[in-house]
């Protein structure tokens, strides 16, 4: 048996809001974003239905400032990273386990992008600029949420 498991996550979705950015106690960038990731099935009736799960991504430092200014609410994205988990506690819930996507890697999958000053032109598959901006992802102690 293995000592040690892979925790790596890979989706695709639309981005369901404009991306949050803000800043840690040590003024580090974090970006949060809502990934609808919408899936048909068939209900108990044979009605096939969509379903959509909702989940929340979050990047840091550079990666984040990159992200808060280019990704858009609707873009289709692919998102690699690994899944986060902690605790916090509320006033109604109580204690309660929250689970993020720490994201490392990005591609934005729509077939034409808008460049930053530029709203004639089509830009290809993906935005090179913005992936040679992405660096490898560091630890921060600060919690996100």
């Amino acid at each position: 048996m293995a000592k040690y498991g892979i925790n790596q996550v890979s989706l695709i979705g639309k981005v369901g809001a404009p991306p949050q950015l803000s800043y840690t106690k040590n003024q580090e960038a974090i970006t949060r974003i809502w990934l609808a990731i919408t899936e048909k099935r068939r209900n108990k009736q044979g009605v096939v239905e969509d379903q959509t799960e909702w989940v929340a991504v979050v990047f840091y430092k550079n990666k984040a400032l990159t992200i808060a200014q280019h990704i858009k609410k609707g873009a289709t994205i692919f998102i690699e990273g690994r899944l986060r988990s902690f605790n916090q506690t509320h006033e109604e819930q109580g204690k309660v386990m929250r689970a993020v996507v720490e994201g490392r890697k990005i591609l934005l999958l729509d077939s034409t992008i808008k460049p930053v000053g530029d709203e004639k032109t089509s830009a290809p598959l993906m935005n090179p600029d913005l992936l040679n901006q992405l660096g490898p992802l560091k630890e921060v102690d600060d919690n996100p949420f």
